[in-house]
């Protein structure tokens, strides 16, 4: 049987099984159904606390406290496909993301998107009952939109 060429690959720096992981790999387990695409969990907690039968299918990798960069380079230089996105643990995307990612990937290999994103309702709810979640509330790091008028207003001066 040939295997189908993995199109894109999906990596995930995390510090440890915080809550939100569990929901972002199943969220991400439908998302990816039937795409050429692969997942790898790169865990950075110095002690290696994401278990490996959280959620598939993913690769987990192990960085043990090399930071965040470093767990994305880790990544990185595992990956499989030419085409990389980078998510944080808590980013949840959907099958057309996905989609989307691919379809203009396709139309050039030369180009790096970044998408506009929201923090859905769901996630909103479980923010105050962290600590970095109320980090987030409270400097409202849970939306890129502001960048949009900043955008905007810079193009059209």
């Amino acid at each position: 049987m040939v295997e189908k060429e993995i199109q894109l690959s999906i990596v995930i720096p995390t510090i440890g099984n915080r809550g939100i992981l569990k929901p972002t790999l199943s969220k991400l387990g439908f998302a990816i159904k039937g795409l050429s695409v692969e997942v790898i969990v790169v865990d950075d907690s110095p002690k290696s606390i994401v278990s490996h039968g959280d959620v598939k299918p993913f690769r987990l990798l192990r960085s043990k406290g090399i930071g965040a960069g470093g767990a994305r380079n880790m990544g990185y230089k595992s990956a499989n496909a030419e085409l990389l996105l980078f998510l944080d643990d808590d980013i949840w995307v959907t099958k057309e993301n996905l989609e989307r990612t691919l379809e203009l990937h396709s139309l050039s290999k030369a180009i790096a998107y970044n998408f506009f994103w929201n923090y859905p309702k769901e996630l909103m709810s479980e923010l105050p009952k962290s600590k970095f979640g109320n980090y987030i509330l409270k400097y409202k790091l849970y939306s890129n939109e502001h960048r949009v008028g900043a955008l905007e207003s810079e193009f059209t001066k």
